[in-house]
């Protein structure tokens, strides 16, 4: 059966700023629109939508983090489609664990989506909302599979969007480091895994759609900044320092919010000082505000100021989250 309500949703969406229904308007730069998405997800029994089972389906619509969609789908109700053991290794299906999860027949699956869809993108005027993948064309390929053997369209076939293919556009225009495109990487990148948790070895897919639609968000918003900015030192240096903070130093969202007495903002201003000959030597006695073991300036006057404009950027971070939470 789908699943109607996860707590956790909220923190996947950026928050809204002034709305057209579909879209955002972006506050710095009001002529750019900011698409509105919906991420979604599959479970597979094959590489091939031809001769593959499709065991579940998720998607989560940023504008109702609380009323996600997920629903395992009984292989016995699609003759024919095979559920391989190289897939069993990803999405960790038995028979049993299906029959917990309250699995429904591929019809219904298919009908429950359609439904699904249709409620999210009339919520608020947003009828042309993105429904986005990460591998576009592995997923919709099942669905379409789906389409076919049930009779049932989904909707939205036209707002169809991948953050796989997005992903290697930034990394094209050198916005993103040359890498693997993968949704791993991308949680990686994105600060997704950091805050959620490292990905299960066993592919959770409502895990796997939030990480899409978190990711999409996020390379959207690196393209703003290209847009907006252009390829500025200063911001890439900042946001590089930011993913670096979140990914290797364990600086996540949930690890800021207990800073409530502007530590994240006094640690900017001593890493500023540093860069100043005459306010230098205070920053470390006067400033920091954690122990000395987590002082660590360097000679470089720019790393310097990464440092301290990453950790600004995290506390307005936090400040705004703690703003949208009533506080």
């Amino acid at each position: 059966m789908s699943t109607k309500g996860h707590s956790d949703g909220g923190a996947l969406c950026s928050r809204d700023s002034r709305r057209d229904g579909n879209s955002r308007l972006s506050p710095t730069h009001p002529h750019m629109i900011i698409p509105q998405y919906i991420g979604c997800d599959t479970e597979t029994g094959s590489l091939y939508s031809a001769t593959g089972a499709l065991l579940a389906i998720a998607a989560r619509a940023e504008w109702c983090p609380d009323q996600p969609f997920l629903v395992h789908i009984d292989p016995g109700s699609q003759p024919g489609k095979v559920i391989e053991p190289e897939a069993v290794a990803k999405n960790g299906y038995t028979p049993e664990r299906w029959a917990r999860a309250g699995q429904v027949p591929l019809k219904q699956a298919m009908e429950e989506f359609r439904d699904w869809i249709d409620r999210m993108r009339k919520k608020e005027g947003r009828g042309r909302a993105k429904i986005v993948f990460h591998n576009l064309t592995f997923d919709c390929g099942f669905l379409q599979e789906a389409e076919r053997v049930t009779g049932i369209e989904l909707p939205g076939r036209h707002d169809l969007r991948c953050s796989m293919i997005k992903f290697g556009e930034l990394m094209d225009i050198g916005m993103i480091e040359e890498g693997s495109a993968s949704l791993e990487r991308l949680g990686e990148l994105s600060g997704f895994w950091a805050v959620h948790g490292p990905r299960r070895e066993e592919h959770e897919v409502l895990e796997d759609a939030d990480a899409c639609l978190h990711g999409m968000r996020w390379l959207w918003e690196r393209h703003l900044a290209h847009c907006v900015y252009g390829v500025s030192d200063g911001l890439d240096a900042i946001f590089h320092e930011r993913i670096r903070q979140v990914t290797q130093e364990g600086w996540t969202a949930e690890n800021d919010d207990r800073h409530i007495n502007g530590e994240l903002r006094d640690a900017a201003i001593a890493y500023a000082m540093v860069c100043d000959d005459r306010a230098g030597e205070q920053a470390m006695e006067n400033v920091w505000p954690w122990e000395s073991e987590w002082w660590k300036p360097v000679d470089d006057p720019i790393r310097n100021l990464a440092k301290a404009g990453a950790l600004i950027a995290a506390e307005i971070d936090r400040l705004s989250r703690r703003k949208e939470g009533g506080v």
